[in-house]
């Protein structure tokens, strides 16, 4: 009896360590994902608002940033995109990305970005 308390102690323990190693990983992991994809939407927009393509306007410069945005992250998480500054004639974008997702535990946890570029 002793030693069947003992393994299922174990177990239990395992299992906890386990989750808390998957919470810390998928924490990580998507603040790495949501960085690269905002670092890389802010340089593309910015490259194209300056490119041989004058046309385009502030709405423009926002759109065409929400899509690459939304084109590089994977999952369901929910994002809320905050424009801080926008100036397409010079080129400038400054924005803030939140990511709502739930844990493996079942926790709601937000992850925050801002970026900016300026075309030089």
């Amino acid at each position: 009896m002793k030693q069947i308390s003992i393994v299922i102690g174990l177990i239990v323990s395992v299992m906890i360590v386990s989750m808390t190693i998957m919470a810390l990983e998928e924490k990580s992991s998507k603040e790495t994902e949501l960085n690269r994809a905002v670092a890389t939407a802010v340089k593309q927009t910015v490259k194209a608002s300056c490119g041989k393509n004058k046309e385009i306007n502030s709405n423009d410069m926002i759109n065409f940033c929400m899509n690459n945005i939304a084109y590089n992250v994977s999952g369901t998480s929910d994002y809320e995109i905050e424009v801080m500054s926008v100036d397409y004639k010079e080129g400038m974008l400054d924005i803030i990305v939140t990511e709502k997702y739930t844990n493996v535990v079942g926790k709601e946890k937000n992850i925050t970005i801002r970026k900016a570029a300026i075309y030089g």
